[in-house]
């Protein structure tokens, strides 16, 4: 399936003090398909708009604190049941340990979140069935070396919960 995508953001760095920097991104995505046979939902397009904000604190020469935040709005130009618009929020903390220059160990939380909005004439209570939070951990490896290898591994487990679905207490364990 082809489409076109379009992007402009703006993106810096801070450098607060000489252990704490902040890195930020705001930007703004559209993207249009194009496909073999039309139709109202396969021929929707999207504009999303989005916020990242990342900080790291050089605990000690070892030792960092990393946090991220993603903020992210998207907006349909047909809303429907099966693509309204939406609002989601990633928050991650992790801990990276150096054992050296090329080798670090990090682990961490992370909570999301994801809220569909309400539009005219729609079905409210399958909407709201798609809302969710979840709590999660983040584990990974990263390897590299000055002959251009780069070997990252890298693993995210979030429980989600549906908490407004017709089915009692539904949740999954979602990964990444």
């Amino acid at each position: 399936n082809d489409y076109l995508e379009h992007n402009f953001i703006i993106n810096g760095t801070h450098q607060l003090h000489p252990v704490f920097q902040v890195d930020y991104a705001a930007g703004i995505e559209y993207v249009d398909f194009y496909y073999g046979f039309q139709d109202s939902l396969i021929d929707n397009k999207a504009n999303s708009y989005y916020l990242n904000l990342q900080s790291q604190l050089d605990i000690n020469e070892n030792w960092e604190l990393l946090n991220a935040y993603d903020l992210r709005y998207k907006n349909y130009q047909l809303n429907s049941e099966e693509e309204p618009d939406y609002l989601q929020h990633l928050f991650i903390s992790k801990l990276r340990y150096n054992f050296t220059h090329q080798l670090n160990i990090n682990v961490g939380y992370q909570f999301e979140s994801k809220n569909h909005l309400l539009f005219e004439n729609a079905q409210e209570e399958y909407i709201k069935e798609q809302n969710y939070f979840g709590n999660g951990v983040i584990c990974g490896l990263d390897y590299f070396n000055l002959n251009d290898l780069l070997i990252s591994l890298n693993a995210n487990y979030s429980w989600r919960r549906y908490p407004q679905s017709s089915a009692d207490s539904w949740n999954g364990l979602y990964a990444n």
